[in-house]
Formats: structure tokens, sequence, C-alpha cells
């Protein structure tokens, strides 16, 4: 393990060596996110469309991730493929290193991402979101097993998962579920209601699991299983025509948002950016206590660091709950 995270750092420190002199080159040539995770693509191609549109420059994809969001919302032939493209990785991690570490005026675009709880998440924005959606939605080919589970009702649902330690407040952690059977009794208390399709790609570590722990069943199904190439046409397909969705913090909460659907968040901790989704989304959050606090408070996002230098415990949202809040919003 130890062996495995070392080389991923030295692949990461020379791609973005290589990248940020090849970027030094193309920023007046091209335009691309100044991120390059799933989430915050997604948010730049939809607040930058109409400026993306009317520009004459191409877009420069990095990764198979930014590439498969970029064809769903512009013509192939806008698209041009970086020198140094990963095929089969996130370029996430070595965007972020760029951001932290190199020259960031000459490296990124002209169109930036702005505070995003002004831009995006403005609601006189959503309908011109939606439709776009829906626009896009018409020239694409959704998965022939998608469209036949989705005759009946159903909810999306999605589980992050790392390891089983609730007091890791590292990375994307503090926004994951580390109980397994919590995650089980969950999923057959809500397939008494509604069919479930779980969200998320094939390698995420909580569908792995729940591939291996779930029997067969004509209740639950998994959307990379009915979708060949996963694509964001069928991701949006699925969103647009359930219920709603249930479960852990990603971006899905966005389209979601875009497509007003009902929302529950379990196991998250409080930002000021929740206030993007005020209308339809219901957070739960996690609590902490600690020698000096022995009656749970909520974790914030802004208390991480004072949390880092003293001793802690976390507290997840209790199953009963999450079955409360989904009565209360899906079923009453």
């Amino acid at each position: 393990m130890l062996i495995r995270k070392i080389l991923v750092k030295i692949l990461v420190f020379i791609l973005s060596e290589l990248i940020h002199f090849e970027l030094k080159f193309k920023k007046k040539k091209y335009i691309y996110p100044p991120f390059n995770n799933f989430g915050d693509i997604l948010e730049f191609y939809m607040d930058s469309y109409k400026k993306i549109i009317s520009s004459k420059k191409k877009l420069l994809v990095f990764s198979s991730v930014d590439e498969r969001v970029a064809i769903f919302f512009f013509n192939k032939k806008k698209i041009q493929k970086n020198f140094f493209f990963l095929k089969n990785l996130s370029s996430y991690r070595i965007f972020y290193k760029l951001y932290l570490e190199k020259d960031r005026k000459n490296i990124f675009p002209i169109f930036k991402i702005k505070d995003r709880n002004k831009y995006i998440f403005k609601t006189k924005k959503r309908n011109f979101y939606r439709n776009l959606f829906v626009q896009k939605l018409e020239n694409e080919k959704i998965s022939n097993k998608l469209k036949k589970v989705s005759e009946k009702k159903y909810i999306t649902f999605f589980w992050k998962y790392y390891n089983d330690n609730p007091n890791d407040l590292s990375g994307s952690s503090t926004r994951s579920t580390t109980n397994l059977n919590k995650i089980l009794n969950l999923l057959n208390f809500l397939k008494r209601k509604f069919n479930i399709i779980i969200v998320g790609e094939k390698i995420d570590k909580g569908n792995k699991i729940l591939k291996n722990k779930l029997k067969a069943d004509n209740k639950i199904f998994f959307l990379h299983d009915l979708s060949k190439n996963y694509s964001l046409a069928d991701q949006i397909y699925c969103y647009k025509n359930s219920e709603g969705f249930i479960g852990n913090a990603s971006v899905m909460i966005t389209i979601n948002w875009v497509l007003k659907k009902k929302v529950i968040i379990f196991d998250t901790l409080k930002e000021m950016l929740d206030n993007r989704f005020r209308k339809h989304t219901t957070w739960l959050y996690k609590k902490y206590t600690t020698r000096k606090i022995s009656k749970p408070r909520v974790l914030e996002l802004k208390l991480l660091k004072k949390l880092d230098s003293i001793e802690y415990k976390i507290i997840e949202n209790k199953l009963s709950d999450i079955k409360k809040e989904f009565n209360n919003k899906f079923i009453n």
C-alpha cells in the first residue's frame, strides 16, 4: 500500500509538470476548467455554456472524465484531447497540485469558476440549465436497459465509502458513511417503498461492496450495469425520471437540484455552500463531541482545523432518523 502511494505521488508529480509545461503554450488557444473533477467540470460547462458556444476556441479535455461531460454538451468537433490524455484516470489530483503550486495566471483560462454560492445556483438560472439538459437528452441514445427499469417508480441512491473509521475527517471522508450494516438495512427499508437505482461508477468502493453483499434482486439495480458506458446522458435521464435522491453528498445534488427533485443527504458536514440548495434538499448532518463538549453539536466545515488538534468523536446519523426523514419527504 505504501509503495502504491509513493508511485501515485511520483506519477502525479511527473504528469503535473508535463501538463504545466504544455498549458503555458496552449492557454490562449483553448478553453478548459480550472478544476478537473466531475462536479467542477459539470458546473463549469453549465455556467460557461453560452460563452463556450459563441467562442471560436476549442475545449481541451485531459481525461475520460471531462471528455464524457464535454461530449454531452458540445459537438465533438469542438473538443480537443490534451497530448497527455489520461484515458482511465482522473486528472483531479494533477489539477489540484497545479492550482496550489503553480502560477495560476499562466495556466488557467479566461472563463474562471466564480464563487459557487453566487453563480450557478441562482434559481433564475435553474430553468435554463434544466432546459439545456432536456434539449441535450433529445439528441442522445439512452440505454434500453435503463429505459426498461425506469418504467416503474424508483429512487436513486448513492453510498460514499472509504473506511470504517467514523472519526476520519480527511478529504471526502467527512461526507461518507462508515457503517455498512446501516446502509444495507436502509436499502431493505427503501425497497419496500420504491425500486432503487444505485448510482456511482463501477470502481467506487461503496458500489463494489454493495455488489458483493446484495443478492440478485428485482428491486435494486446499479446504474453502471444499466448504462453501457455510464454516459452523462444516461445519468441525467436516470435522475430526471426518478422520484428523487437519497444518499451521501456528491455531484448528484447539483443534477437533482437542476431537475427539481426531492433530495435527502445524510452523514455529511455543514458548510455555507449548502445554502445553494435551499429548496427540495434535506440535510442530515454528522455531529461531534469533545472532552469539553459532551452534548453533540453539528459538524461544520469551519471546525475541521480546530478538531484536528484535539480529541473528538464523530457521530453519524441514526438509521431511524434517516427513515423518518424519508417518510416525511417521500411518503407522507
